[in-house]
């Protein structure tokens, strides 16, 4: 998944994650946990994709229950993991949660 969205194109982060995140949601919570252990910036990608996702379905809506939660969990992924995202880490979150930034809400 890194690796595709290292390839520079005509496609935006959400299009190029797609292909990788889909699978994602069929997985167990314990093969999830597994991931975020190992990789816990590659999982909070994963996150911030189907943050986006939720989003694209449901908008700002306060009852977009869907959104909201993952919101939060994308929020405490950030000050979980401190500055491991923006320094060292090639995974482009900053850009998948900047796609939220014209909405009149802070983006996670």
């Amino acid at each position: 998944w890194l690796a595709a969205l290292e390839v520079p194109g005509p496609a935006g982060v959400f299009d190029r994650s797609l292909e990788y995140f889909l699978p994602l949601l069929s997985e167990s919570p314990e093969r999830l946990a597994l991931a975020a252990a190992e990789c816990p910036v590659g999982a909070l990608m994963a996150d911030a994709v189907q943050m986006l996702v939720c989003y694209e379905h449901g908008g700002l809506d306060p009852g977009n229950a869907c959104y909201i939660s993952l919101e939060e969990r994308v929020r405490e992924g950030v000050v979980g993991n401190g500055l491991r995202i923006f320094i060292g880490s090639r995974w482009p979150i900053l850009d998948a949660v900047r796609m939220l930034g014209l909405s009149g809400r802070a983006p996670a």
